[in-house]
């Protein structure tokens, strides 16, 4: 190969160096162009055209831009009332290569202030619904013990229905000196007189089923029978 051809290829191979390098300043020219332009956007307080600016950078590590970009967001946000969202990166905007405005400035230490705030609020608001979730557990548990321990009682005892004297489907049977008796009750419908009934006992076709709804209003099962006869 001859001298020529290698300082042709030499040439072609710098020109293409140059021109990468060019390229890549060309970028960073453009990055630095539009990231002056958004600090001065800020610094004026035009936020949504500071936020179009940083767009345009399309490198959210460069510099500060990222952060610039959300601390636009909320500074539109602080503006309007409304809630704030702070930095993807940290808890406060604290801005090393961006010097703002004096306005801008205040904003900035009142927007920090103000997710300070939010996030006490928000911890404030967890702990509250743990003790809530919690004493709800709680109440449903006590309210199922309780529960369980109720019907235990009424169906537990000594051949007994809530030791009122009731076993089983068959009733006992007392004189009327208020001693008990081993006959059986007959269950043939006695031949009574319909009266007011507050306990809608005809509703029932059983008195076991009656007694079990209403067995705190009667003195045992054998007064609540006679009852729900006497209301059939």
């Amino acid at each position: 190969m001859d001298k020529k051809k290698l300082l042709k290829r030499a040439a072609i191979v710098c020109a293409l160096i140059a021109a990468v390098v060019l390229l890549c300043n060309i970028g960073n020219i453009k990055k630095a162009y539009y990231y002056r332009k958004a600090v001065d956007y800020i610094c004026q307080e035009e936020y949504a055209q500071a936020s179009a600016a940083l767009r345009e950078i399309n490198d959210k590590k460069y510099k500060e831009s990222g952060e610039l970009d959300d601390f636009c967001y909320d500074l539109e946000k602080y503006e309007e009332g409304k809630h704030l969202f702070g930095p993807d990166d940290s808890e406060h905007y604290d801005f090393e290569t961006v010097k703002l405005s004096a306005n801008v400035e205040k904003k900035r230490i009142a927007i920090n202030q103000r997710l300070d705030e939010q996030q006490k609020e928000k911890k404030q608001e967890l702990e509250q619904r743990k003790k809530e979730q919690s004493a709800a557990t709680k109440q449903k548990q006590t309210t199922t013990q309780e529960t369980t321990t109720k019907f235990s009682t009424r169906i537990s005892g000594s051949g007994s229905f809530g030791g009122r004297g009731y076993s089983g489907n068959v009733p006992y049977s007392r004189d009327k000196s208020g001693g008990s008796s081993s006959s059986k009750k007959s269950t043939t419908k006695p031949a009574t007189t319909k009266e007011y009934d507050p306990y809608h006992a005809a509703d029932y076709i059983h008195p076991d089923d009656f007694y079990y709804d209403y067995y705190d209003d009667f003195y045992d099962y054998e007064d609540a029978e006679d009852y729900w006869y006497e209301h059939q």
